[in-house]
């Protein structure tokens, strides 16, 4: 054999032995990586299983490590692997969507009130725990952690929620329009920034219903009912005084007045609970029941059209 011929040999054989090196040192990094990855699944499937409460950005960290680790687990990893990081992705994703419910719990609580919740609220009218009440208290009260300029579109989306919004506001992103709580405060301080709106509330302001003294129902359910009662006077010798002033719907102090003076006028007597009925001036007290009513009825109209 050639000098030369020997040469290249040799020279074939060191680039082989490099080369296997190479392949040796690459696997060992990849191995090392796949039981890091194995180490971390098993650490949040510890704490997914042990912890009783994990926040919304705990959830958030982690499952932005199982993307990653997914991503990965596509290249290096076994199947296995990838199983069971979708098994804990969507255990992270289900406790997310729990978390957002709970928030849309508390935004429909304040709106309902029309006040800001407490965390003594949160704990004794919606029966959540302190940790939990700590949490969402701190997390509704907080500005935004998300800068706005990292909302993909946000131009588009302002426009979009000033034309579905009459009054744009914290409950009406979140509740309304479905977006996460982070990105609706973000999207909020966007739209301050830009001039779209003054002030991004926490709730918008209940318009006041036009209501009755009268009954709580309309007021042509609000005649069938004195209809009723007008039956009751003319067919009973008594009537007991709960039973009238739950079809009037009035008040208590207006109610034991206007009985003092029914009892006096068309003499009627009172015995305990009951108004005792004079038979002889029953049609005379209809006319005027008929009478009060309107008079009541027209009283709350006016005052509804002042509201």
């Amino acid at each position: 054999m050639s000098e030369e011929l020997l040469q290249k040999r040799n020279s074939l054989k060191k680039f082989k032995t490099i080369a296997e090196l190479l392949d040796t040192e690459k696997k060992k990094k990849e191995r090392k990586a796949r039981e890091k990855r194995e180490e971390s699944l098993l650490n949040i499937e510890n704490l997914i299983e042990n912890r009783i409460f994990i926040s919304i950005f705990e959830l958030e960290d982690l499952k932005l490590k199982l993307e990653d680790i997914l991503n990965k687990a596509k290249e290096y990893d076994s199947n296995k692997i990838s199983e069971k990081a979708n098994k804990l992705l969507d255990s992270v994703l289900k406790k997310q969507g729990q978390h957002e419910e709970n928030i849309k719990k508390i935004l429909q609580f304040e709106y309902e009130n029309q006040e800001e919740i407490t965390r003594s609220q949160i704990v004794k009218d919606l029966g959540y725990d302190v940790d939990e009440s700590k949490h969402y208290f701190d997390l509704i009260n907080s500005p935004s952690n998300l800068s706005f300029d990292k909302i993909p579109d946000i131009n588009s989306i302002s426009v979009d929620i000033i034309n579905k919004l009459t009054e744009p506001c914290l409950y009406g992103l979140v509740n309304e329009l479905g977006y996460e709580i982070e990105t609706a405060k973000s999207i909020g301080n966007y739209l301050i920034n830009d001039g779209w709106i003054k002030k991004f509330p926490r709730f918008p302001k209940r318009k006041a219903k036009k209501k009755s003294l009268i009954s709580k129902s309309k007021k042509d359910v609000d005649k069938t009912v004195i209809e009723k009662l007008k039956k009751i006077i003319q067919v009973s010798n008594k009537i007991r005084f709960k039973m009238i002033k739950s079809m009037l719907g009035i008040d208590d102090e207006t109610f034991y007045n206007k009985i003092l003076d029914w009892a006096v006028e068309f003499g009627f007597t009172i015995n305990g609970d009951f108004l005792i009925i004079n038979k002889d001036t029953v049609n005379d007290f209809i006319k005027a029941l008929d009478q009060q009513f309107e008079v009541w009825a027209h009283k709350e109209l006016d005052k509804s059209d002042k509201i």
